[in-house]
């Protein structure tokens, strides 16, 4: 899901539920997807997303990260999650950001 596609989501009503106990809504600068109580994803309108697992490292959290992110994809390796597009792996750090520049094959 991109930011526009997030907004569209949210355009009518400042906050959609989307699955169980997950919540898309608007936040200052924003738009959030909401875990329990964690922004797991948060979507800016620049292109840049962050990523936020808030200490859960549950298969759900995951699961709902890999669901709503418009590319790459969480795993998990040797116990640790990672972030992986294309040929690029990184260790996943929570409230880390992601972005596609356009003219460069890779991420930030």
């Amino acid at each position: 899901m991109t930011y526009q596609e997030a907004s569209n989501e949210i355009k009518n009503n400042p906050s959609k539920v989307v699955a169980h106990m997950t919540t898309l809504t608007a936040v200052n600068g924003g738009i959030a997807l909401i875990y329990h109580t964690t922004r797991v994803i948060t979507w800016y309108k620049n292109g840049t997303i962050q990523l936020q697992h808030g200490g859960y490292l549950s298969p759900t959290t995951k699961r709902r990260i890999n669901a709503y992110i418009p590319f790459g994809s969480i795993i998990q390796r040797d116990g640790l999650w990672c972030f992986v597009y294309k040929d690029i792996t990184v260790s996943f750090s929570d409230k880390m950001h992601i972005r596609i520049e356009k003219d460069k094959n890779g991420i930030l």
